[in-house]
């Protein structure tokens, strides 16, 4: 039975249902109330009518357990978290062809440009404290996904993305590569089973902290060539996957020996309880670059080698009636050029919804990240946690001046939906360093500055980030607007100019 046929189905049930309870002495439904009904009964067809012309939900990615407008975590700063609906052609032999799209306009101005000392970490030895920093990035992407049959499909996308003015007129070099080029088996041997082979954007697991592509934000999201094969029956979703990346800058500099990185996980979540989810998760990595430098210490210099390590944890999601709340810990240990690495992290969340009806609401949440740093850089042992592929635009504010490694943060959240297509957002930050002899180390994971005494003060700053969101026409027109401020704390003055730091952005979006 088609999604229109269903539907019109059920609206024939309520309207007999109201003559029913006419007839039986009851107040029949009011206009309003018959208006409500079918108002989410055309949502719920529109939403079958998406699913049906996309083939289905991504199996690779984990199922929302909360309603898709109502998500906490990446979901609202994240535009595509709902699709418009996709230009289908309808092929001979039940095949299918279906192209989707973006486009993107997003400029920014910071000042000053950043807080690297100069001379230091990759900067100009020139003193570039009044410096600021203004640009506009335009990227574009075209896709192309083919089913063949209900069991086998194909998807390729190009994209461009690039920075104004960054070659001369008339000699502007084409930055345009492959997003996704892969083949997907989908409920192989009539089970709940996807095998998934080529180049895809790096799925979002739990809730990104640890593993998130970047996409939309980000003009290059994260991109890698991996195997994985999902299993999903009801109430559960395993994963696994293996990855190599070849391409300098994935994860480290080029290195002269071996560039290979290679990422191979293992993910699984329970949702048996509704609204709840709960995750376990072991990754592997070698990156084998040798660029990675031990600390000097008595009798032994600094030397370079690869980094080789696991990471295992788990999370904790749910909601009750109003309250949501989250938590996650995560454990690292291995080997970084002789340095043996034993580190940790964990974070977690709290909100409250306030429903004000028809789509209106308010969410007031609060959180707490941790995220160990190096105590001693001299005594072989490395306590610097390090985030495979996070996402800390979304957590640790929209200046990117912060990852989840060496630190302490307290963020608070105000978001207000005062209209289905619009949402207003007041994040708060505040950051301290766990080791104050270890780096401050930037959203790149970069380190920003590092005072090897360890006699600044641990408090780096405090930042406020305000912000609009608004989604058009179906969700096809997204504008996102923002202003952020930081202001350097005793760590910052310590170290160097400690002007505070001003951003603002206009992201215009376009999606098919």
């Amino acid at each position: 039975m088609s999604a229109r046929w269903s539907i019109g189905a059920a609206i024939f049930v309520l309207l007999a249902a109201g003559g029913a309870r006419a007839q039986q002495g009851g107040s029949p439904p009011t206009a309003a109330e018959l208006r409500a009904e079918l108002d989410a009964l055309e949502r719920r067809l529109r939403e079958v009518e998406r699913r049906e012309a996309a083939g289905g939900d991504d199996p690779l990615a984990p199922p929302p357990p909360l309603p898709a407008d109502d998500g906490d975590e990446a979901a609202p700063a994240d535009p595509e978290k709902k699709e418009p609906e996709r230009i289908v052609l309808q092929l001979p032999r039940s095949m299918k062809l279906e192209v989707r799209g973006h486009l993107r306009l997003r400029g920014e101005t910071r000042h000053p440009a950043d807080y690297r000392i100069p001379g230091t970490f990759g900067r100009p030895a020139t003193d570039g404290r009044g410096s600021g920093d203004d640009f506009i990035l335009q990227r574009a992407w075209i896709g192309l996904d083919f089913t063949v049959t209900e069991h086998l499909r194909a998807v390729f996308a190009i994209q461009d993305a690039r920075l104004w003015g960054d070659h001369p007129v008339g000699q502007d070099a084409a930055e345009t590569f492959i997003r996704e080029a892969f083949i997907e088996g989908r409920r192989l041997f009539d089970q709940p089973l996807t095998v998934r082979a080529g180049r895809n954007l790096v799925p979002h697991l739990g809730d990104g902290r640890l593993m998130h592509s970047l996409d939309p934000w980000a003009g290059v999201p994260r991109i890698w060539d991996a195997v994985q094969v999902t299993y999903d029956p009801q109430g559960w979703w395993f994963s696994a996957f293996a990855s190599n990346l070849r391409e300098a800058g994935i994860q480290t500099p080029r290195g002269s020996d071996n560039d290979d990185f290679w990422l191979v996980g293992v993910y699984a979540s329970c949702r048996l309880i509704e609204k709840h989810e709960l995750d376990g998760y072991l990754f592997y990595r070698n990156l084998s670059d040798r660029v990675f430098a031990s600390e000097a210490r008595p009798g032994r210099p600094s030397r370079l080698g690869e980094r080789e390590d696991f990471t295992t944890g788990m999370r904790l999601k749910g909601e009750l009636g109003p309250v949501g709340y989250s938590g996650e810990a995560v454990y690292q240990w291995g080997d970084q050029a002789g340095d043996d690495v034993r580190a940790w992290a964990a974070a977690s969340k709290a909100w409250y919804t306030y429903d004000l009806g028809e789509g209106r609401k308010v969410r007031l949440g609060g959180e707490y990240a941790f995220a160990s740093g190096d105590r001693d850089p001299t005594d072989g042992k490395n306590q610097t946690f390090d985030p495979i592929f996070p996402f800390g635009h979304f957590y640790h504010g929209h200046m990117d001046l912060f990852s989840w490694r060496n630190m302490h943060a307290v963020s608070a959240q105000l978001a207000v939906f005062p209209l289905a297509w619009l949402s207003l957002h007041a994040d708060g930050h505040v950051f301290w360093l766990d080791s104050r002899r270890d780096a401050w180390y930037s959203a790149a994971k970069a380190p920003l500055r590092r005072d090897p005494s360890g006699r600044a003060g641990s408090h780096v700053g405090t930042e406020l980030d305000l912000y609009v969101q608004m989604r058009l026409w179906e969700e096809r027109f997204f504008l996102w607007a923002g202003y952020s401020h930081f202001w350097t704390g005793e760590y910052v003055r310590a170290t160097g100019f400690s002007k505070d730091m001003d951003w603002a952005f206009l992201h215009l979006e376009l999606n098919f």
